[in-house]
């Protein structure tokens, strides 16, 4: 199937779902997201500077993004806001924002012009400039400028949610059908335009542009339906996830590593030697009652060692001057009945009554 045939088959897909919800009430409140019309109210709840901080770390972390400073994404944000625009601040505590958006709405010549001005898009040709300008026309459009969200905030279409809700109401409210925004391809919202049905229309390597006919139906959707179910639709429609590759192999450096600390570990052999000497020469003493049947039982030797130890059984003096010597008994001499715990503790811990 085509791309735009593709296309097509997703924007019904969503439209059928608005017009299957249209009867339904909301689902979700905005939660944790403040929805402001001015950097002013930005600032008097606090969100300015971790804002513009944030929105600043994703410009320098974010293949295909130009860097912006703090003062330049202030400005920016300042002259974007108006009556007929919002930012959406998801909340990450006190005065501090794990995500943002911004946009507005626009007649199809202004909405292109407010997107000219962002620095990751100047190097966009007047090609594929022209190209977003046919797809959106003369027609009222609304304009997503941003989107950004923290590390802690990328699991779920929760946040994303909450960030996209207010925008596309905005959208609604303002007879906007159609939407225009861009993302990079390297990121998620590239996948996530594509399984909303959004068209893309131009672009370079690192950055696409996407047209979406129907704002009011992924409104309804966003209103209507839980984040959850929103993400069981989207698994429907959307590309397949990669599948994870297995390690069958540690990395080199991990393994030198691992070497390393166990080359490190063998200076400490010697103590754990004398504490092991110490608590064999304790069981030995003890001299437990069943303890050679016990070690015959789960012993690994083979047949014939077996038969020759249970044949000639050692004194407890005997252990006790072996393991004196360095010698060691067995794994299973070492782990007496559980009804000798008690004893077997006394042993080893002289100081304290059991």
């Amino acid at each position: 199937m085509s791309q735009s045939g593709s296309n097509l088959r997703k924007r019904l897909y969503w439209v059928w779902q608005a017009w299957r919800l249209r009867n339904a009430a909301t689902a979700e409140a905005a939660g944790s997201a403040s929805v402001c019309t001015n950097f002013a109210a930005i600032e008097h709840r606090g969100f300015a500077d971790s804002l513009c901080e944030l929105a600043e770390s994703l410009s320098l972390n974010t293949p295909g993004l130009a860097v912006e400073s703090k003062h330049d994404i202030r400005v920016r944000l300042s002259r974007d806001l108006g009556p007929r625009a919002c930012a959406v601040v998801l909340s990450a505590g006190k005065q501090v924002a794990g995500g943002y958006a911004w946009g507005l709405v626009h007649h199809g010549p202004a909405a292109l012009a407010s997107l000219r001005r962002l620095p990751s898009l100047a190097a966009i040709s007047e090609r594929d400039w022209g190209s977003a300008a046919v797809a959106v026309g003369e027609r009222v459009t609304l304009v997503l400028h941003d989107i950004g969200l923290d590390a802690r905030f990328r699991y779920g279409f929760a946040p994303l949610k909450q960030l996209l809700k207010p925008l596309f109401d905005l959208g609604v409210a303002q007879a906007a059908r159609r939407a225009l925004w861009w993302s990079p391809r390297t990121s998620p919202v590239y996948g996530l335009s594509l399984a909303f049905g959004a068209r893309e229309v131009g672009g370079d390597e690192g950055i696409a542009f996407f047209v979406h006919h129907d704002v009011a139906a992924i409104a309804r959707v966003l209103n209507a339906l839980p984040a959850g179910e929103i993400s069981t639709l989207l698994a429907r429609v959307g590309p397949a996830r990669q599948a994870r590759s297995r390690i069958t192999a540690l990395p080199a450096h991990v393994a030198a590593r691992l070497a390393a600390d166990s080359g490190n570990d063998a200076t400490t052999s010697d103590d754990d030697s004398a504490t092991y000497a110490d608590y064999a020469a304790a069981i030995a003493k003890a001299d437990y009652p069943g303890i050679r049947a016990h070690a015959a039982a789960n012993d690994e030797a083979s047949s014939d060692e077996r038969l020759d130890d249970d044949a000639t059984e050692t004194p407890p003096q005997q252990r006790s001057a072996e393991v004196a010597d360095g010698g060691r008994i067995r794994f299973a001499d070492a782990h007496p009945p559980l009804h000798a715990l008690p004893q077997r503790l006394s042993a080893l811990l002289a100081r304290r009554a059991v």
